[in-house]
């Protein structure tokens, strides 16, 4: 498995190498294509492996999560949406 990641990894490089000189006049398309080149080697190699992040509130106290129904969440954004477009002295 490791060597058929070698190889995938160096085609990956020889692809790159090839997008670069188009990369650098800024061509939209290879700037794309390198993007993806990018991505496909962060995946490959681990780099965009989760990170684990816990939310906690004010002072570490842990966040109190509650589980609304489809008509309390639409009530909610309703509220919350009509306190934004309210105007504030």
């Amino acid at each position: 498995m490791e060597q058929l990641r070698q190889i995938e990894l160096d085609r990956l490089d020889r692809l790159q190498s090839k997008l670069d000189p188009r990369v650098k006049r800024g061509e939209p398309q290879a700037i794309l294509a390198a993007l993806r080149v990018c991505e496909r080697r962060a995946k490959m190699t681990g780099l965009d492996a989760a990170i684990r992040a816990e939310i906690s509130g004010p002072g570490g106290i842990p966040v109190q999560v509650q589980q609304l129904s489809d008509d309390e969440l639409r009530a909610q954004l309703l509220a919350a949406a009509t306190a934004l477009e309210t105007p504030r002295p």
